[in-house]
């Protein structure tokens, strides 16, 4: 398949937005259309290097070297929690 007929077929299947670089393709959906997408990608026969529903922040912020430190901190200490498996943030890296 070619990018405009994966394009397509994402689409069609509800995905939100597409982007195509050199050797991989992103494609965007809604978590409600995660799985009818990823599904009828399957079917045509294509294969992932990564499919899964990931928190993407719609604004970011900018931190100073202050709030850069505590941040890593926060992340530092969140990550050593036994009952924490994702850590999402908007802080633009």
């Amino acid at each position: 398949m070619d990018e405009e007929e994966i394009m397509m077929l994402s689409i069609e299947n509800g995905a939100e937005d597409f982007e195509a670089s050199e050797e991989v393709y992103e494609i965007t959906t809604d978590p409600a259309d995660f799985t009818a997408v990823r599904e009828a990608l399957e079917a045509a026969g294509l294969e992932f290097l990564e499919a899964e529903v990931q928190m993407i922040p719609t604004t970011t912020v900018t931190l100073d070297e202050n709030g850069i430190e505590k941040m890593e901190k926060l992340i530092e200490k969140l990550e050593d929690l036994d009952d924490v498996s994702n850590i999402y943030h908007n802080w633009e890296e």
